[in-house]
């Protein structure tokens, strides 16, 4: 009857209203606060105004922790100037992000603010073009920006360094952590795994190096199912070095032949390129739908054998 249907209205309308109460109260503080910056926001909001595209990586669901204050604070400053961005926190979505590598060496155009968020790896500035004089330290930010050539009054982002002859693992918290490129998901306890076509490996070590290197690292594969091996390019700085089959039963060592850098101060960039990637969802494994291949959990460079 309409009346039951008018109290079974107001019945839901008066739950609703208690059940959204807790979340109308922290609206309310949160309004009624002034946020705590982690950014350096004296620095950051001039370079924002300034420019006309603010790109940021790792992007969202590609490694970056989106929860976090740094992330989260970066887009809320780009708002109040409405600068267009590359992407964004969303709540809810329907596809994954794509997380293919940027082309290297990064170029950054005019009028554009390069942005690598943490927990991302600091040798990813090496990537940039001339990264020396376009990028600094901004807060716990590391930008790049053809506006901040040769800016004395900001640091040049410090790049940590590798020792050759020492296994640096990629599980979470793990010192191989630092050499993450572009192309990984999010570090786990045990490791890493590629998300994507290809996968970086950027470091930087420890004393200038005009020798070939041997790259060996401890990994293992998601083959596309009845398979159970995943063929894996290995690229160095631009040339192919190697192609490995990785088994999907068991962890093994790989390795790889790195050929000696023309400019010993220059990184050495590892590109994993991935022939069939694929969700484990596809594979019958899961519900996980990222585009996985390669799990790494940790890797070394020692001096090439004569």
């Amino acid at each position: 009857s309409r009346r039951m249907m008018i109290a079974v209205l107001l019945l839901a309308a008066s739950l609703q209203v208690v059940d959204a109460n807790e979340l109308r109260e922290w609206l309310r503080y949160s309004l009624h606060k002034p946020p705590q910056w982690t950014l350096d926001t004296t620095q950051l909001r001039p370079l924002l105004s300034e420019h006309s595209k603010l790109t940021v990586w790792p992007k969202f669901l590609c490694g970056a922790d989106h929860l976090s204050e740094p992330f989260l604070q970066t887009f809320l400053l780009a708002s109040e100037v409405a600068i267009p961005v590359n992407t964004m926190y969303v709540g809810r979505y329907t596809t994954l992000p794509k997380c293919d590598a940027l082309d290297v060496p990064v170029k950054v155009d005019p009028g554009e603010l390069l942005i690598f968020m943490p927990p991302a790896s600091p040798a990813l500035v090496m990537l940039v073009e001339d990264w020396r004089r376009i990028c600094r330290q901004v807060g716990v930010l590391a930008a790049c920006s053809q506006e901040l050539r040769d800016r004395a009054d900001l640091q040049t982002p410090t790049v940590p360094a590798i020792s050759v002859e020492k296994s640096l693992s990629t599980a979470r918290n793990g010192a191989g952590v630092q050499g993450l490129g572009f192309g990984w998901s999010a570090p786990e306890p045990w490791g890493v795994w590629s998300e994507g076509s290809v996968a970086q490996l950027v470091v930087r070590v420890a004393e200038p190096i005009d020798k070939p290197l041997t790259l060996t690292v401890r990994a293992h594969g998601l083959g596309v199912h009845p398979a159970t091996t995943q063929t894996v390019s290995v690229v160095a700085n631009g040339r192919w070095v190697a192609t490995w089959d990785l088994d999907e039963k068991s962890f093994g060592e790989y390795r790889a032949p790195i050929p000696a850098l023309s400019n010993p101060d220059q990184p050495i960039v590892i590109e994993f390129h991935i022939q069939h990637p694929i969700s484990p969802r596809q594979d019958g494994l899961g519900a996980d739908d990222r585009k996985l291949g390669l799990a790494l959990s940790e890797f070394r460079f020692d001096p090439l054998p004569k």
